[in-house]
């Protein structure tokens, strides 16, 4: 399941009025954080959103959690692999 526009809104209009967070931002018509979606989602979508990043941004945000390795994560998909890893648990 790609994390689209449409599992988007799905997933908050599923969870309006079951979470605290999310129902206060649309309540109030503020933009949703991402951390509010990022409460929301599953581990498996979570693995999807990482695996849409750029190369770029996936090479960064590696390097931010100590997963920098030339060898080993050249194309920034080793958080992914990790999180699809351990959704498979």
């Amino acid at each position: 399941m790609d994390l689209t526009r449409s599992v988007m809104d799905q997933t908050i209009g599923y969870n309006y009025g079951k979470n605290d967070a999310l129902s206060h931002f649309v309540h109030n018509s503020k933009p949703i954080p991402l951390w509010v979606f990022f409460e929301l989602i599953t581990f498996g979508q979570f693995g999807h959103f990482i695996s849409r990043l750029s190369k770029e941004w996936r090479l960064k945000v590696s390097e931010a959690n100590g997963l920098q390795s030339a060898s080993f994560n050249q194309n920034g998909r080793m958080l992914q692999n990790i999180v699809f890893t351990l959704r498979s648990l």
